[in-house]
């Protein structure tokens, strides 16, 4: 099994940290871990040093709109430009083929995640930052008081208009993946009484599930 790891956005190593323990685990049963991250840089030499491949993901430096929500990180990656969401599907499709990809592992790695879609089964191992919990209506503000810069409606309207199938109605669902996982991250205002739909981490809490977690249950799917 050839299996993609994932980083397409965020700051600091703990989305490539996520996406090495994960591999780590596939490989000992047998997995061809190959990864894609969207810098050259020292997170790049962690990924070789621990034995695996790695490449430079496609990416494009889309003006910057501001951050105000999660929908605008999403629009400043270039999803709600026609021409960039085109040229990204077919870089990453390009990928897929290229490798014989059978699974890919995401970790804030959303154009990826939706060009798999209906092709690639994907596991999206989470926080609430880069995947909203999907009992939520729409994606958040980070400012609360702020009006959004760019709207959801906005993002899903150009995902259609590009060929993307099989949509969820909310682009909260659309960016959990087949198997999402969440894991808990200081700093957040998790909903309230809302079922998670992963166990998380075995080392770290889930975010809305106080049950201990068992070990190795986020990857039971994929064996």
């Amino acid at each position: 099994m050839n299996i993609l790891f994932v980083n397409e956005n965020g700051q600091g190593n703990h989305h490539v940290d996520s996406l090495l323990w994960a591999a780590k685990i596939f490989s000992s049963n047998g997995a061809r871990c190959i990864f894609s991250l969207k810098d050259r840089d020292q997170k790049v030499l962690s990924v070789l040093e621990s034995g695996f491949q790695v490449f430079q993901g496609p990416r494009l430096n889309m003006p910057k709109k501001g951050f105000v929500s999660f929908a605008d990180t999403l629009a400043n990656m270039g999803a709600t430009s026609k021409s960039a969401l085109q040229y990204l599907t077919k870089e990453w499709e390009f990928q897929f083929r290229k490798r014989k990809i059978d699974c890919i592992v995401t970790n804030f790695a959303p154009i990826a995640l939706q060009v798999a879609r209906n092709k690639i089964p994907v596991v999206n191992i989470a926080t609430p930052w880069e995947t909203p919990h999907s009992g939520l209506s729409e994606l958040p503000s980070f400012p609360v008081s702020r009006k959004k810069i760019v709207t959801d409606e906005q993002i899903l309207d150009q995902l259609n208009k590009c060929g993307f199938k099989n949509l969820p109605s909310s682009l909260v669902s659309a960016l959990q993946g087949d198997f999402p996982f969440f894991i808990f991250e200081k700093g957040f205002d998790y909903p309230k009484n809302l079922s998670s739909r992963g166990t998380g981490y075995p080392f770290l809490r889930p975010i809305t599930d106080k049950k201990k977690s068992k070990k190795l249950s986020v990857f039971i799917y994929i064996h």
